[in-house]
């Protein structure tokens, strides 16, 4: 805000630089995505000429950069909680050392008294009072309507949802997820990339949705993201399906199809866990620099994601028609990062436009290169999986118990 900081005149031409400014808005050359913490790329606020706040574009953009090398007095009153502060702090301080950050005592940037602070005074409580406003301009609160008024929420179409199963051969699970299917109906449908077709049984239902494009894949390489793509291309083509969800071998449902389609109906966002490259880095440097060379794509812009996913038809398509695998042939294990950073290079934030959750259970407690495998499950195991929020787990044998839970029937 242009009010909270400031510098001694005639140290820049402010007139020319803001007809600069505007002029090259307007030929839609200034960047119009703050890298913001926690989310990535997000559009700016008010970055269109002529649209209200364009000023504090302007000042913050074009002035502050400039007068912070100049030297800047910067006013912080106690109660800000920008997440952007320690941000504006540094900026301020390392851009010359005569800038100064001035923390006052207020209630608001502007010296008044906030509204709710006086009303406490009073000795009146804050819900119980009408809003007043400096200038005395009072806001009447409106009563709820009664719950038997209050329209049903808009929920979303039914859930048609394609499961992408990327096997190295026949699933640990079969039967399982045969009665699981069986449960959906015409609600799901199968589509499959297996490794080593020819392993499987002759009476093994996977056959039947083999798809033709084949990649031979190899762990932690290319060929699973382009294995990934032609299961996606596959189940655009051939189903409506609204919904895309990755499976491997190892993996088993541990809730009922119905509680993932109610799911996906009531919120039809993708779904699958997400940092970007600026948090990764703070935890893990050797994983961030997998995409810090990505061929065209800058590091900021980069992602990771959890492989086994679950994307909507919209983010499918995205995807599918944005082919960025030249940019990342010689990044490692690139099935973790392709698909967030790809949505994101096209101007769709991950974090702020999928819900940043799992839909697979993994346990990663005591491996490093593979996450842990279950033979025996326990009533402990089965009551976490159970209480995990997750509609999917990995990874299980072909001799685990999981079946004799009924977790995927709600049992």
């Amino acid at each position: 805000m242009g009010c909270q900081f400031g510098i001694m005149g005639g140290q820049i031409d402010v007139r020319e630089l803001l007809d600069a400014f505007t002029w090259q808005c307007l030929r839609g050359k200034v960047e119009p995505y703050v890298l913001y913490p926690n989310c990535g790329p997000l559009p700016i606020q008010a970055h269109q000429w002529p649209s209200y706040g364009f000023d504090e574009f302007f000042m913050t953009v074009a002035a502050y950069p400039r007068l912070a090398q100049e030297g800047m007095l910067t006013f912080v009153p106690g109660s800000a909680s920008s997440q952007l502060l320690t941000l504006d702090v540094e900026y301020c301080t390392w851009g010359n050392d005569a800038s100064e950050i001035i923390h006052f005592p207020a209630g608001s940037c502007c010296g008044q008294t906030p509204v709710d602070e006086q009303i406490v005074k009073e000795g009146k409580h804050p819900e119980d009072a009408e809003e007043e406003y400096p200038s005395g301009e009072k806001i009447e609160r409106e009563d709820a309507p009664p719950l038997s008024q209050i329209p049903p929420p808009n929920l979303g179409p039914e859930a048609q949802v394609a499961f992408l199963f990327l096997t190295k051969g026949e699933l640990n699970q079969p039967d399982l997820w045969k009665t699981y299917l069986d449960s959906a109906g015409e609600a799901a449908q199968a589509f499959t990339h297996c490794k080593r077709p020819d392993e499987l049984a002759e009476e093994s239902w996977l056959k039947e949705s083999l798809i033709e494009a084949h990649e031979e894949t190899e762990w932690a390489s290319l060929s699973l993201v382009k294995a990934t793509l032609a299961l996606l291309k596959a189940a655009l083509d051939d189903s409506e399906a609204t919904h895309f969800v990755l499976i491997s071998e190892s993996c088993v449902p541990i809730r009922p199809f119905s509680d993932l389609a109610r799911s996906l109906q009531l919120d039809p966002r993708s779904r699958m866990s997400v940092r970007s490259w600026q948090d990764e880095r703070k935890t893990n440097i050797l994983r961030a620099q997998r995409v810090e060379q990505l061929a065209g794509i800058r590091k900021e812009i980069a992602h990771f994601q959890s492989q086994w996913m679950a994307l909507n038809r919209a983010d499918a398509n995205l995807i599918i028609a944005n082919d960025l695998t030249k940019s990342f042939v010689t990044c490692f294990a690139p099935d973790e990062a392709y698909f967030a950073t790809n949505l994101a290079v096209q101007g769709r934030p991950p974090l702020q436009v999928v819900v940043n959750r799992p839909v697979t259970w993994v346990d990663w407690t005591d491996a490093e290169r593979h996450p842990s495998s279950f033979h025996e499950v326990t009533p402990t195991l089965a009551s976490s999986l159970s209480e995990s929020g997750c509609f999917f787990a990995r990874k299980f044998s072909r001799n685990s118990n999981i079946a004799d839970y009924g977790l995927h029937l709600g049992n």
